[in-house]
């Protein structure tokens, strides 16, 4: 394997554990909702509005995000991603009112929002095309392993050392993912724009084939 590629996989096993930090993040509240609720002295509904806070920013922050990265590139826009997500840890770390807990969430999830796409454009910019959905099974491959991550370890973690440490520590983890990806990631050996990402908004809102996977 020539240097070239070698360099290709390295910028995106960079992303891709980004990826799987940001899935850890999507999960692992539900493993602290019961100590949330006693933390804050809130009722489960409210509690699991903070949970539900995350979707809502990740759901909304795809179609600006998609737009964003076309314009700007990974490299700048998945480190800034990566350090809003560490911010948005170590301010919910230390946080005692609920509502400012859930803006910290909302802050993870628009972060969060960046990963995959990210993936998908590195994909697309520096593999060859017949690559490019092994590489989506791949990235797909990390956030399943962030879910694992997520659920049974985050339990014992938080039984351990209480939720407070546990998002101080993603937000240490944060930070130095932030810091590989403005070191590795590059924007793609190939300059050129894929029909998946790169086509402006109008257009993909008028392929027939967009709807029909979205209602799949």
């Amino acid at each position: 394997m020539h240097e070239a590629n070698l360099r290709s996989w390295l910028i995106w096993l960079t992303a891709g554990v980004f990826y799987l930090f940001e899935f850890i993040h999507r999960v692992a509240l539900s493993v602290m909702l019961p100590e949330l609720s006693q933390s804050f002295n809130v009722s489960s509904a409210l509690v699991s509005s903070l949970a539900a806070s995350y979707f809502l920013a990740y759901a909304f922050a795809q179609i600006p995000v998609g737009l964003l990265i076309d314009r700007y590139g990974t490299r700048s826009l998945l480190t800034i991603a990566c350090l809003i997500i560490a911010i948005g840890s170590f301010l919910f770390a230390h946080t005692e009112n609920i509502f400012l807990a859930i803006y910290c969430r909302i802050l993870i999830g628009f972060g969060s929002a960046f990963a995959f796409v990210g993936c998908l454009k590195l994909a697309a910019n520096c593999f060859p095309a017949h690559h490019f959905a092994f590489i989506v099974g791949l990235t797909n491959l990390f956030g399943v392993a962030g879910a694992m991550l997520g659920g049974n370890p985050i339990a014992h973690a938080v039984d351990a050392v209480g939720w407070r440490y546990v998002m101080y520590s993603s937000g240490i983890i944060g930070i130095l993912i932030t810091f590989l990806l403005w070191n590795v990631v590059r924007d793609g050996t190939k300059n050129k724009k894929t029909e998946l990402i790169g086509l402006k908004l109008l257009t993909v809102i008028k392929n027939r084939q967009t709807w029909l996977i979205a209602i799949f």
